[in-house]
């Protein structure tokens, strides 16, 4: 997709672009929830709503580049700028895992080879 594919699909994410005024900062703020990390404000609304686009656009255009950062990737949920082949392959799981405690000499055998894993389950069979 090219860059303007991408920013027209993250506009429509966002929808109406419409500056709030902020008491703390004394200007006019916009910034959505899907695009955290992208946010402007000015004295003026008509700025606001000019200038949000041009960083959003900006901020796509580092996005499909890869120069994003990972924490700003993961707390970005809007799909503008979506990489192509970034995340995990349709249709495909992971497998579910739990957080358990054990012994250091344990978990480090555990750890060491994954045929471990597999002998823990023939033990369980074994003994179920």
């Amino acid at each position: 997709m090219t860059l303007a594919q991408e920013l027209q699909k993250a506009l429509k994410e966002i929808g109406p672009i419409e500056p709030w005024w902020s008491e703390k900062d004394g200007l006019y703020v916009f910034e959505h929830a899907a695009y955290p990390m992208v946010d402007y404000a000015h004295s003026d609304p008509a700025v606001v709503k000019e200038r949000y686009q041009a960083v959003l656009k900006e901020f796509i255009q580092e996005r499909l580049a890869g120069n994003v950062a990972e924490v700003t990737e993961r707390i970005t949920s809007g799909r503008g700028g979506y990489r192509v082949g970034a995340g995990r392959p349709k249709g495909t799981t992971k497998v579910a895992t739990v957080q358990v405690r054990l012994p250091e000499d344990v978990a480090h055998w555990l750890k060491a080879d994954k045929s471990h894993i597999d002998a823990i389950r023939n033990i369980m069979r074994d003994a179920g």
